[in-house]
């Protein structure tokens, strides 16, 4: 009677270690995955500075409707020929978008 019970033991032993490692496998599999699309957004867009906008773009800025906010930061997203532009007045922040025409996208 203990030899079974050492061998149902043992045997369920092994069950559970290799369902272990497939678990661990998937999780492995599953980051790497991610890591991969975050890499290539990060290809995708890119930080650029603000004297790198297209002349619309900075015209569009200069409308009234932007008046005291000034540019914090600007990321192109050369896939979709697109900029987001972080503007700050004050404690106040905002991301815009625009096409390269200098025209306001609304996601």
């Amino acid at each position: 009677m203990k030899k079974l019970w050492i061998v149902l033991v043992a045997v369920a032993g092994s069950v559970t270690f290799a369902s272990a490692q497939e678990a661990a496998q998937d999780s492995a599999a599953i980051q790497s995955q991610t890591n991969m699309t975050d890499d290539q957004s990060s290809e995708q867009k890119a930080q650029i500075n603000a004297d790198e906008l297209p002349d619309a773009i900075k015209q569009t800025l200069a409308d009234q409707e932007y008046k005291g906010w000034i540019i914090n930061a600007v990321y192109q997203d050369r896939k979709e020929e697109t900029y987001e532009v972080e503007l700050k007045n004050g404690a106040d922040t905002q991301t815009v978008k625009f096409n390269s025409e200098g025209q306001r996208l609304d996601d």
